[in-house]
């Protein structure tokens, strides 16, 4: 990635990186839904300046532009307007379930995170020196941050006890695995990626359908309180 794009690729990263720290502190699933659509859009934003400075960029291949601009496309429509929408439609439908509970409270939580970050940042830097990094790509030398937000959005996944609030943190890691993805070069086919982009909008319907048959079900998605069932004798 060209130099004029490393700050603002920094200031990106830096906002999925807060956006990320935000979810831990937000209670109601429909503010978490907002959270996330923010951050698909943060990640769109990304892929179409990383698309734009490609095409710049002299010896750059036509299908690699076509390949960064698609992706750019297809995460804005999936993840900025399919899945919110999905989404904010169950909260509408069940908002009086759709409080999320957490094993943690907030301040312990955000102490988690905090550790998380600087346990992440400590051992990155002095295993892996910056200069390590930067030699792949200028923004890699932000591996750290990056990293911690993988890791928060894992920490999202375990913290939560209702079923939404797990899916939003599986899709929130999944926007830093391709935000790294891209900033490392990784390069793959369209192809794969559509077909990645596919297996993501089944996995969302089925999620939704999942949700619903769940709370009619048991009038409940709070997953940590489904651990004491089980099957009763015929």
């Amino acid at each position: 990635m060209i130099e004029s794009t490393t700050f603002i690729t920094l200031a990106l990263g830096m906002v999925m990186f807060l956006l990320t720290v935000l979810m831990h502190t937000m209670k109601k699933n429909g503010v978490l839904v907002s959270l996330y659509l923010m951050q698909s859009l943060v990640l769109s934003v990304f892929l179409a300046i990383t698309a734009f400075e490609e095409h710049s960029l002299s010896g750059v291949t036509a299908y690699f532009d076509f390949f960064l601009f698609s992706v750019a496309g297809l995460t804005f429509l999936v993840k900025v307007i399919l899945a919110p929408a999905l989404f904010f439609q169950l909260a509408k439908r069940y908002r009086y379930y759709f409080s999320s509970n957490t094993y943690l409270d907030t301040p312990s939580a955000l102490v988690s995170a905090l550790v998380i970050s600087f346990f992440v940042y400590y051992f990155v830097s002095l295993s892996y020196p910056a200069v390590q990094f930067t030699s792949i790509s200028p923004t890699l030398g932000y591996a750290p941050i990056h990293l911690a937000g993988i890791l928060l959005s894992l920490l999202l996944i375990v913290n939560r006890k209702d079923a939404l609030s797990q899916i939003l943190g599986i899709l929130t890691l999944e926007n830093w695995i391709v935000f790294i993805a891209t900033i490392s070069g990784l390069r793959h086919t369209f192809g794969l990626e559509l077909a990645i982009t596919f297996d993501i909008i089944v996995w969302i319907v089925i999620s939704v359908v999942f949700i619903a048959m769940v709370e009619r079900h048991f009038g409940s998605l709070n997953v940590a309180g489904m651990t004491h069932l089980k099957e009763e004798d015929d």
